[in-house]
C-alpha cells in the first residue's frame, strides 16, 4: 500500500480526498511492466487494505480501480 505512510501524517488535508482508484494487482511495478496479462490480484486482500485506508479518509465517497480490477473488486470495496 503505497499511500499508507502518507496517511500517518495527521491533518485536515485528509478531508479533501473523496476518491481512490486502486490497482488490484499484487505484482511489483517491474513485474507489471513486463506482464503480458492483467493480474486480478487478491480481492479479499484489496478489500481489507481498503477498509484500513478508508478509516483515515472521512470524505471518501468514490472508489474504483484500474489495471485488472472489475465489478467484483468494486463490489468488495463497498461491502
Amino acid at each position: 500500500m503505497h499511500v499508507a505512510a502518507a496517511l500517518a501524517e495527521p491533518g485536515s488535508w485528509r478531508e479533501r480526498i473523496y476518491g481512490v482508484r486502486y490497482n488490484a494487482s499484487t505484482r511489483s511495478h517491474a513485474e507489471l511492466d513486463e506482464a503480458a496479462d492483467l493480474d486480478e490480484g487478491d480481492i479479499g486482500l484489496l478489500a481489507g487494505r481498503h477498509r484500513q485506508l478508508a478509516g483515515d479518509l472521512p470524505a471518501l465517497a468514490i472508489v474504483g480501480g484500474c489495471c485488472g480490477t472489475d465489478a467484483r473488486h468494486v463490489e468488495a470495496l463497498w461491502e
